[in-house]
C-alpha cells in the first residue's frame, strides 16, 4: 500500500521479487545505497535480510550495543487437552530443537527495553493484536517476591476447561486463583478439581434449578497451600456473584482478594449496594 501511488517504484519492487531487475533498476537502487559506518545509517531502520542467520547476527549485535534493561526469556511448553499426563511428558520430551522445526519459534528471546519488535505467532487476539504488529518494547517488570500474583479467569465451564487451567503457567505461579463461570454442581468433587500446590477450592456454586442441568454461573477460588483463609464473605444472585476474603502468607504478610461478576444489565450502585462494609486496616 506504500508504494500505491508510485508505480515506478511498485514495478521494481515486483521484479526484484521475480528475480527479473533490468540494469535500469540496478542503476536506480545503487543510488539508495551506503555505507554501515556512514554517518546517516539508521541503525533503528527495520533491516530486511535474506536468511534468518543474518538477521539474528544484526539483531544480537544490536541489543548488544543498547544499555537499557535485558532479559533472556526461555520458551514455555505446555500441552493443551484432556491428555493422561504420560502422554503430554512423552510430546513434550519429543518435541525439535531446530528452530527450523519449530515453525521459526525459537527456545529463547533475548528481550531489551527500546528494541523493536514484530508479532509473528499470537495465539491470543482479543487484546487486538495481530501477527505483523509491530511494538517497541517499554518495560520489563521483574518477578519480585513481594509481589502476590492473582489471577481471575472466566473459565466457561471449569469441569470442561480444567487441564487447560492446571497447566497454564501463569495460573500455577499464582498465590490465588479466581474461577468465574464455574458452572460446578453438588456431584462435582473438589479431588477431581484439585490443583497441586493449592488448598482444596472455596466454591460458591450457583444454585441449580434443574438436577441434569448446570447453571450458568459460580465462583470458585484456590490458594497456596502456605496461605491462611481468613473473614470470607461470599454473595450469590442470578445477575451478582462475589467472594471477599482476607489472605494471610507467612512471607507475604496479609492482602484482601475481591473476585466479582456481575451482569452487563445491573446498575453500579446496585452492586456496591450488596457489598459488605468493612473496616479498612
Amino acid at each position: 500500500m506504500r508504494q500505491k501511488d508510485e508505480l515506478e517504484f511498485a514495478e521494481l519492487l515486483n521484479r526484484l521479487r521475480q528475480n527479473q531487475l533490468t540494469e535500469r533498476d540496478f542503476a536506480v537502487l545503487s543510488t539508495r545505497t551506503f555505507l554501515i559506518n556512514d554517518s546517516t545509517y539508521r541503525t533503528n531502520a527495520t533491516h530486511l535480510f535474506v536468511g534468518n542467520a543474518l538477521v539474528d547476527n544484526f539483531n544480537l549485535q544490536y541489543i548488544s550495543k543498547l544499555c537499557s534493561q535485558k532479559f533472556k526469556v526461555k520458551a514455555v511448553d505446555i500441552v493443551c487437552g484432556d491428555l493422561p499426563a504420560s502422554v503430554k511428558s512423552k510430546l513434550l520430551n519429543s518435541l525439535l530443537e531446530k528452530q527450523s522445526d519449530t515453525a521459526n519459534l525459537a527456545k529463547e528471546v533475548i528481550l531489551a527495553v527500546g528494541m523493536k519488535y514484530d508479532l509473528t505467532a499470537n495465539i491470543e487476539v482479543t487484546d487486538g493484536l495481530t501477527n505483523g504488529s509491530t511494538c517497541e518494547l517499554k518495560l520489563i517488570e521483574s518477578k519480585i517476591k513481594s509481589l502476590r500474583p492473582i489471577v481471575f479467569n472466566n473459565s466457561r465451564s471449569l469441569h470442561a476447561h480444567f487441564n487447560d487451567l492446571k497447566s497454564d503457567p501463569n495460573n500455577l505461579d499464582a498465590d490465588v486463583i479466581g474461577i468465574a463461570e464455574s458452572r460446578l454442581i453438588s456431584t462435582d468433587e473438589n479431588d477431581d478439581i484439585y490443583i497441586p500446590g493449592f488448598e482444596p477450592p472455596v466454591r460458591l456454586d450457583q444454585r441449580q434449578t434443574n438436577s441434569y442441568t448446570r447453571p450458568p454461573h459460580g465462583l470458585v477460588l484456590y490458594y497456596r497451600s502456605d496461605c491462611i483463609l481468613h473473614n470470607t464473605v461470599t454473595y450469590s444472585t442470578p445477575t451478582l456473584e462475589f467472594v471477599i476474603t482476607d489472605i494471610i502468607s507467612s512471607s507475604k504478610g496479609l492482602f484482601h482478594v475481591v473476585f466479582c461478576l456481575q451482569s452487563t444489565t445491573l446498575q453500579i450502585a446496585t452492586t456496591k449496594g450488596c457489598f459488605p462494609c468493612r473496616p479498612s486496616t
